[in-house]
């Protein structure tokens, strides 16, 4: 079939077809029977036209489908029980189909699903019910769903209730009602208009939570984030947020932590950040609290640290090698637009083996007792006195850098 809409006199043979797209097909008005059944091998269809499928026209799709596209789908306004025949369908992904509002009463997904994506729904209202409930079978858990994300769906105000125990991921950019899964493990809030995160101290097995572009987001529990497994916590683009967590101390598992762009931040927990980070990126952060006063040479697990627009400093680190601890291998510090020296601290960090500057308009110093001979990597980024400074075989800081390795100003 052309993409054109034009008719082959010669009909293709199909049978051994695993993969078909069909994209903005102008002729294509809806799906032929014929033609669907002799699809025998299809796994994997991707519906990416206008006025294809509408509301019963499911019920036709191959059955030995694996992975199932809808988009833009505009005359579909109710998804109805046919989805449930696809006893092999692993991945739903439904996108931009603007009129889909629900499920029908009593439709299902199929049991195979382990992963569905919605996005960019306008008037979707609701999920299947019973879609994140066990299904018993001689005591085998029936539900396979792993990965469950709504985005861009304004109307839809709730989640299904239930307990799926495989379901390991979720990304919402509402924040409906309804109870999460407990055997979460990932957790994405995206965009949503909430004012504070309620209690998620159920969630065992979150190792994993973003939150993202929640504008309206200013605090969180009063008992903080008691995730005793999380690993990693961004939090970004929440201009309302005025603190982190209380008891971030507490969060022994916690290895990575990122916060950007949380222009009200000011402050850091009292009793201090997780004791045992690895990473720790701070961007564009207006934290008055002094940096000595962070407590960041008690993470002595510390391998990364990438701090950006956050202070008001013209040296870096500290003259005594306090600061930070000696443990970091990579250090990033971008556009702090006082910063005119890095101090002769930085010799402590015994382990450091990458630095990179980026964005410092007037640092021009360094110091006169060079880098850690750990250090295999420097890349300075239009930071332009320094720049010269480091010009090779011609700049006065030459002799300092020359025995790094790798020196990057490109």
């Amino acid at each position: 079939m052309s993409r054109g809409g034009s008719r082959s006199r010669a009909a293709p043979d199909l049978t051994s077809l695993a993969s078909l797209q069909l994209i903005q097909i102008s002729g294509l008005v809806s799906l032929h029977e014929e033609l669907v059944q002799a699809l025998v091998a299809l796994e994997d269809l991707d519906l990416e036209c206008s006025r294809v499928l509408v509301e019963g026209e499911e019920r036709i799709l191959p059955c030995n489908l694996e992975v199932l596209t809808l988009e833009h789908c505009c005359n579909l306004g109710k998804l109805a029980n046919g989805l449930s025949s696809l006893t092999s369908l692993r991945y739903l992904k439904i996108r931009a189909c603007r009129k889909l509002v629900c499920f029908s009463e009593g439709a299902g997904l199929p049991l195979s699903l382990k992963r569905l994506d919605i996005s960019n729904c306008d008037s979707l209202r609701s999920l299947p019910d019973g879609m994140m409930t066990m299904v018993n079978d001689s005591d085998c858990n029936q539900c396979l769903l792993e990965k469950l994300s709504v985005t861009a769906c304004p109307s839809l105000k709730w989640l299904p209730k239930g307990s799926c125990q495989n379901t390991q991921s979720l990304s919402a950019t509402s924040f409906p009602t309804g109870e999460f899964p407990i055997s979460l493990k990932e957790l994405a809030i995206f965009n949503c208009r909430i004012p504070s995160l309620p209690p998620l101290h159920f969630l065992f097995h979150l190792t994993e939570l973003a939150i993202i572009g929640c504008n309206e987001l200013k605090s969180f529990p009063k008992e903080g984030l008691p995730l005793p497994n999380l690993i990693s916590l961004g939090i970004h683009r929440c201009e309302k947020l005025r603190s982190l967590p209380t008891h971030m101390d507490s969060l022994k598992s916690l290895q990575h932590l990122g916060i950007s762009n949380c222009h009200r931040l000011d402050s850091l927990p009292e009793r201090g950040l997780p004791p045992n980070l690895t990473s720790l990126e701070i961007i564009n952060c207006k934290i008055s609290l002094p940096m000595s006063e962070w407590g960041l040479h008690m993470l002595t697990s510390l391998k990364r640290f990438s701090v950006e627009s956050t202070m008001d400093v013209d040296r870096f680190p500290d003259d005594e090698g306090l600061l930070l601890p000696p443990s970091l291998t990579c250090l990033v510090i971008s556009n702090l637009e006082n910063l005119k020296s890095i101090s002769r601290g930085l010799q402590h960090l015994t382990s450091l083996e990458e630095l990179k500057i980026f964005e410092c308009p007037i640092l021009r110093f360094f110091p006169s007792e060079g880098f850690p001979l750990s250090l295999g990597c420097l890349r300075i980024r239009n930071s332009p006195l320094l720049e010269e400074r480091c010009l090779k075989e011609k700049g006065d800081y030459w002799s300092i850098i020359a025995h790094t390795p790798e020196v990057d100003m490109s």
